[in-house]
């Protein structure tokens, strides 16, 4: 009797114990959601989509039916450190507008496309454009275009095409901003008209912007001269 008591004990502890194994080990469902640690999540397909939410410990991988990765769509960053590793075909990160991006110096980023946009009339450009390049293409005159504050655009890098031979005015915010290199007083904007021209700036100051790059066509001596 003493024997069976031990018996059905052992028993009884070896099924709670496959069910934690079962509990702790990675599951896969019809859309390839693994969870390598605890399974918390909550899963709503509206229209064929795939919603989750997991602890800041779990990974999440999600595999097609015929075994392929298939895009992950982020719709919210907020609160999220660090991502350490990401094999997927597209990351979508529409919440993405405050946090950096860091990496460790060994990296690349390869296959991105710089935004461009052809500005046509007066235009004051907001911080949330930085990174882009401008130009005049269709321009029938002057273009006037305003750079952001420089105290509020630290960082902050524009590059100017003039591609039309129509002068394109590059200006600062206000009278304490300068482009320093190609200006001799704050407040002062550039312009050039030769098709062709351009130059980037950096906001690298509370009131200065500086030249990172710029080119003249041949026998335009007056590419981005100080207007003022």
């Amino acid at each position: 009797m003493f024997t069976k008591k031990y018996l059905a004990i052992a028993f009884a502890s070896l099924l709670v114990l496959a069910s934690l194994v079962w509990a702790a080990t990675p599951t896969e469902m019809r859309y390839g959601i693994r969870f390598k640690t605890e399974p918390i999540a909550r899963i709503t397909p509206p229209s064929g989509a795939v919603g989750m939410y997991a602890s800041s410990s779990d990974r999440v991988v999600l595999i097609s039916d015929s075994g392929t990765r298939t895009p992950i769509v982020v719709e919210s960053l907020a609160g999220v450190a660090s991502i350490t590793t990401l094999t997927t075909t597209t990351l979508t990160a529409t919440a993405l507008t405050t946090d950096s991006i860091t990496g460790d110096g060994t990296g690349a980023a390869i296959g991105l496309l710089a935004s461009t946009e052809d500005v046509t009339g007066a235009n004051t450009i907001a911080i949330a454009e930085c990174g882009k390049t401008l130009t005049n293409t269709g321009a029938s005159g002057t273009i006037i275009q305003t750079l952001p504050e420089a105290s509020t655009a630290i960082g902050c890098e524009l590059c100017f095409a003039t591609i039309a031979a129509q002068l394109f005015n590059i200006n600062p915010a206000d009278g304490t901003d300068q482009i320093l290199g190609l200006t001799n007083a704050a407040g002062d904007s550039i312009q050039s008209a030769g098709a062709g021209d351009y130059v980037c700036l950096m906001a690298v100051g509370a009131s200065a912007w500086v030249v990172t790059a710029s080119n003249n066509t041949i026998g335009n001596a007056d590419a981005w001269a100080d207007a003022n």
